[in-house]
């Protein structure tokens, strides 16, 4: 298929079925590409058409992310559970191997599977995320870094979903503003 021809596909693999975008020619290396919070595979549509020309490239939805299954439990969400998703897509995928590339979120996510299941990760790209060990470190002994990262809690908190809705979303604005304050251009009321 032509690079810039993005198509569609849903695997099941660990007990979930997970959407995800591709381009390029099965058979070409896999670049296999991991999404951050709060995205989803379009984060890469770009990156899709350029790699989509000297390789396979695949963009997942993680489990609960926009058109990937959503499973009940909190448990399910645990980081092991996800990566065990990517591992058994590439498998399905009829690969042993790939290209993987994670941003923020995708990229703890991608160097959980490079610690966990390194013979798979032929190439390991980061973007806009630590190593998990320094991260933990600087959680424990970094202020600064404790503060920056309090956002997650938000996260934890039985109210959050409330939270994040409240005031016409305004936190969730906020986080997605430019840095003047104001809605990026793409921001509107159907984004």
């Amino acid at each position: 298929m032509p690079s810039d021809t993005i198509t569609f596909a849903r695997t099941s693999v660990n007990g979930v079925r997970l959407h995800h975008a591709q381009a390029g020619e099965p058979g070409r290396p896999l670049m296999l590409f991991l999404h951050g919070f709060p995205e989803f595979w379009f984060a890469w549509h770009a990156q899709l058409q350029e790699f989509g020309r000297d390789h396979f490239v695949v963009a997942p939805d993680t489990r609960g992310v926009n058109l990937s299954d959503r499973p009940a439990r909190l448990s399910d969400y645990r980081a092991q559970a996800i990566v065990t998703d990517l591992v058994e897509l590439v498998q399905a995928l009829g690969y042993r191997q790939c290209v993987l590339v994670g941003h923020d979120w995708g990229g703890a996510l991608a160097f959980a599977m490079a610690i966990t299941r390194p013979d798979m990760v032929h190439k390991l790209v980061i973007l806009n995320a630590v190593h998990p060990w320094t991260f933990a470190r600087e959680l424990c002994h970094n202020r600064q870094q404790i503060d920056a990262s309090a956002y997650m809690n938000l996260f934890r908190r039985p109210d959050a979903a409330a939270t994040l809705l409240a005031n016409d979303c305004a936190w969730l604005r906020g986080m997605l503003a430019d840095p003047d304050g104001t809605a990026p251009r793409w921001f509107d009321d159907a984004t």
